[in-house]
């Protein structure tokens, strides 16, 4: 249950040409937004080698072709997933780009499809990228007045998901996020769209985040050897550039397929398996109901060392725990933030949820709490309290919780009949 406030300024701000993923820093170019981890890497890796250049390599390996041309990570990219000028559909990814209006068999056809995706692409662009950025980068050219930042969907994180710790959101939750906005911060509601219209933008945030997630895999597994640290380091212990872009070429003829086969497959299990409707996480049993006594229970919760809310949101509930003014060490570096303050995966300072406020950035029913307090949110510090706490212990910070914000208690259908009756005689 956090917010952010301050944003830290935006650190990349160039204007690139790599292959084919270059584009403008403002995120509004036609191309996608690099990440850094890609923009470090060597370019014949990027690019790939010089037309006519080939592995040396005599190592027989059966499920390789000699033939196959080597390319390098950008235009491997490309091929599955085309530009944003002319975007593709690569048939495996769990997408659905069928409009309300097409059939079932109208769908079979991929230039239908395709047509959709350039659609949704369109759709995208006139109603998200000022803040999102053409490619999903999070870096519109309004991204750097907003706190917090709009969401990158290039690292497959997203805050308010109904599918548990870490999941991958599903259909319905990019629905309601684009539906209903995020209360306290500059989302706004797009309820006024259409239905077509929505059902296109949310397959095509998720066409983004795959193709980011896999540029990031394909970076992780080649930054280990070919990193721009591990690159500089081997020529100063006397390697030549030759012998380093030939073993490059090396690793992209021969490696780089099932590299990239493996982290295909693994994107295309983590979104099918998270859209199935058992992925949605809820309690096993109906909510208990919303009492005194659970409140009271919910407080203690709160208070105690084992709830730990009060080192982040403060004993009042109004975001002001103690953690929010010491310094914090940033696990990307190792080294300490800046700022005073919480932190995001994306480095930026994040003030914990005022819980007197009765906002809610993933939604205000019951049951969307305990999704919140049960599984935390991704990316931020907010951790997920089961199986630390039972189901009926959550229920109880959810019921405290909303107490803070002035929510009363229920009244029961029983003491609805008898206040009517009583009001009748």
């Amino acid at each position: 249950m956090c917010s952010r406030r301050r944003a830290l300024p935006f650190a990349l701000s160039l204007t690139f040409v790599v292959g084919g993923l270059s584009g403008c820093g403002d995120g509004s170019g036609d191309q996608f937004t690099p990440s850094e981890g890609f923009l470090s890497l060597p370019e014949i890796l990027r690019d790939g080698p010089p037309e006519g250049a080939a592995s040396t390599t005599t190592e027989s390996r059966n499920l390789t072709d000699p033939s196959r041309t080597v390319t390098g990570l950008g235009p491997h990219l490309n091929r599955r997933f085309g530009t944003l000028k002319d975007p593709r559909i690569w048939k495996d990814l769990p997408l659905d780009f069928h409009t309300l209006e097409q059939s079932e068999s109208a769908v079979s056809d991929h230039a239908a499809a395709t047509d959709n995706l350039s659609k949704a692409g369109v759709l995208f662009r006139k109603n998200c990228a000022q803040c999102h950025g053409s490619s999903g980068a999070g870096d519109g050219p309004s991204a750097k007045y907003f706190s917090p930042r709009p969401r990158d969907y290039r690292p497959g994180i997203f805050k308010f998901t109904s599918t548990g710790s870490a999941g991958r959101p599903s259909r319905s939750d990019l629905e309601a996020t684009i539906r209903r906005g995020i209360p306290g911060t500059n989302m706004p509601s797009f309820d006024r769209l259409a239905d077509s219209d929505i059902r296109l933008l949310v397959e095509y945030v998720r066409w983004l985040s795959m193709r980011g997630e896999l540029e990031l895999a394909l970076v992780r597994e080649v930054e280990f050897d070919f990193g721009d640290e591990i690159w500089k380091a081997r020529i100063a212990d006397g390697e030549s550039e030759a012998d380093l872009n030939q073993e490059a070429i090396d690793f992209l003829q021969h490696d780089l397929p099932f590299v990239a086969a493996n982290a295909e497959q693994n994107l295309i299990e983590r979104w099918s398996t998270d859209d199935v409707d058992s992925s949605a996480v809820s309690s096993e049993h109906d909510p208990p109901p919303d009492t005194p006594q659970s409140r009271r229970r919910g407080e203690l919760l709160f208070l105690s060392q084992r709830g730990k809310c009060v080192s982040c949101h403060g004993k009042a509930g109004r975001g002001d725990g103690p953690l929010t003014a010491s310094f914090h060490v940033d696990p990307r570096t190792g080294e300490e933030y800046p700022q005073r303050g919480l932190h995001d995966v994306w480095g930026d300072v994040i003030v914990p949820r005022d819980l007197t406020g009765g906002a809610f950035g993933g939604g205000d029913r019951p049951v969307d709490l305990y999704r919140r307090i049960a599984f935390g949110i991704n990316g931020t510090p907010m951790p997920a309290y089961q199986p630390t706490l039972d189901e009926q212990e959550i229920w109880d910070l959810v019921h405290y919780v909303r107490s803070l914000s002035g929510t009363p208690i229920p009244v029961s259908p029983s003491e609805d009949n008898n206040s009517d009756k009583g009001e009748g005689t």
